[in-house]
């Protein structure tokens, strides 16, 4: 059997973090068991490097988007949502344990949202993730963007079928659907 220390700093070691060094010692002897040790300050800065730079482009992305002077038109913050999923995406999708993207969204979080406002608490950066995840190429969103609003893409996310999903956003774009009457018919979908 082989136990792995970790991070102290989460409290979900095997080994209680408030164990001194004799007790880890006597636990290791007592329970005969191999202990993998890491480098936690090692890890825990190149943890804070990653978010940083992940904040950094996504802070990018934000101010370039306000310097064309749009305000966020529907379509520009429709795109601006798909990128910042985007990068959350590929900075955390695979490189994370479930606590360390949780802290990560965190501090992107309490980042942005002092800097720009509510619409980038934790939910909203969790959904443009999944706006990238269900929507994976920008030629679709930019084109669907030409008519779908913010919440016509939050009503599509009620679907978990691809196809479905793609259905009801052309039939939006086509025939106008307001998000009010995508929701209705989604409804209906479900039940």
């Amino acid at each position: 059997m082989k136990i792995l220390l970790i991070d102290p700093f989460y409290n979900n070691g095997v080994v209680p973090p408030n164990y001194s060094l004799g007790e880890i010692e006597k636990y290791i002897v007592d329970t005969n068991v191999e202990i993998e040790v890491i480098d936690f300050v090692h890890k825990n800065k190149m943890n804070m490097k990653r978010r940083e730079d992940l904040l950094r482009d996504i802070l990018f992305l934000i101010e370039k988007s306000q310097r064309k002077g749009s305000r966020r038109l529907n379509a520009d913050k429709n795109i601006l949502y798909w990128e910042i999923g985007r990068l959350i995406k590929q900075d955390l999708y695979s490189k994370e344990t479930t606590l360390h993207r949780i802290d990560t969204f965190k501090y992107l979080s309490r980042e942005l949202v002092e800097r720009y406002g509510k619409e980038f608490e934790v939910r909203h950066l969790l959904q443009m993730e999944l706006f990238c995840v269900y929507f994976p190429e920008l030629e679709i969103v930019s084109d669907l963007s030409k008519k779908l609003t913010w919440t016509h893409f939050l009503k599509l996310f009620l679907i978990d079928n691809k196809l479905h999903r793609d259905d009801y956003a052309k039939a939006c774009k086509e025939e106008g659907w307001s998000s009010s009457v995508l929701h209705g018919k989604i409804m209906k979908l479900i039940i």
